[in-house]
């Protein structure tokens, strides 16, 4: 099959196109497979509100309790794939207990260890409480 120059010039964008979103695909699936969190949805913390998980961060652990798992998906929106929902976790500890909002190093008996950035939410009562966001939605 002869390509003539001028035909070769006119596909050549197309074809870049096509060859840099596959790698865009496959380097999302490589670090989707190796993050335990992107396989992670709001049923998967359901089962363990009220359970304790432990975030560390230079040395220092910090156990939180898993106090709500909040759903944020808009009653509108409707689902094209498998795990799009944006859903909120809401830990609590001691008032004692400070932690900044970081991403942290995370272990729990079911869930085993994953990395959350959590945020500091205030005081409510005697214990103070983080959140975690996740948003996974496409728009």
């Amino acid at each position: 099959m002869k390509i003539s120059r001028r035909s070769f010039i006119a596909a050549a964008p197309a074809v870049v196109t096509l060859v840099s979103q596959m790698d865009i695909l496959a380097s999302a699936r490589a670090v989707s497979s190796r993050d335990p969190l992107s396989k992670m949805t709001s049923a998967t913390f359901l089962p363990y509100v009220g359970t304790e998980f432990v975030f560390s961060d230079a040395g220092t652990a910090v156990s939180l309790r898993l106090d709500e798992v909040e759903i944020r998906t808009p009653a509108n929106y409707v689902a094209t794939r498998r795990g799009e929902e944006c859903f909120a976790l809401h830990f609590s500890s001691g008032i004692g207990e400070t932690m900044v909002g970081d991403t942290f190093a995370v272990e729990h008996f079911a869930l085993h260890s994953f990395m959350l950035f959590i945020t500091q939410g205030g005081i409510d009562g005697d214990r103070r409480r983080f959140t975690a966001v996740f948003n996974r939605l496409v728009r």
